[in-house]
């Protein structure tokens, strides 16, 4: 293999990989920066499997530890993109927010019946 093709082939590797966790933000999930949190979650995940805090490790400690590496390597990819896509994100959240918010029921009036009511078992002190 050439060298050209060789850098090439690992440019575009590269160019395939990066802000992978901002992908997959997008696609699912359109958290503000979400991309960041991802690739954090999946970091951490690594290093309990690999440091055997966790009983039921489904990986092996060398994916694992790629696992590690891939996610750290991606994570200051992912916040630049997050950045990028901040504007799409944020959006998104506060839209979401403003629905959820239309769904939860009214708070008390202020000056309602159950707000009048005397304390009951307080004695008042008359002047």
């Amino acid at each position: 293999m050439s060298r050209p093709f060789a850098r090439m082939t690992l440019f575009a590797f590269s160019l395939a990989v990066t802000g992978c966790g901002t992908v997959a933000n997008l696609q699912d999930r359109d958290k503000v920066y979400g991309g960041a949190r991802i690739d954090g979650n999946a970091a951490w995940e690594g290093a309990k499997g690999v440091a055997g805090f966790e009983k039921n490790v489904q990986l092996s400690t060398t994916r694992n530890a790629v696992k590690i590496v891939y996610s750290s390597l991606d994570l200051p990819l992912s916040v630049a993109a997050d950045t990028v896509t901040l504007p799409i994100t944020v959006t998104k959240s506060v839209t979401h927010w403003m629905k959820d918010a239309d769904k939860a029921p009214a708070p008390e009036a202020v000056g309602s019946a159950k707000a009048e009511k005397p304390m009951e078992g307080v004695a008042v002190k008359a002047e």
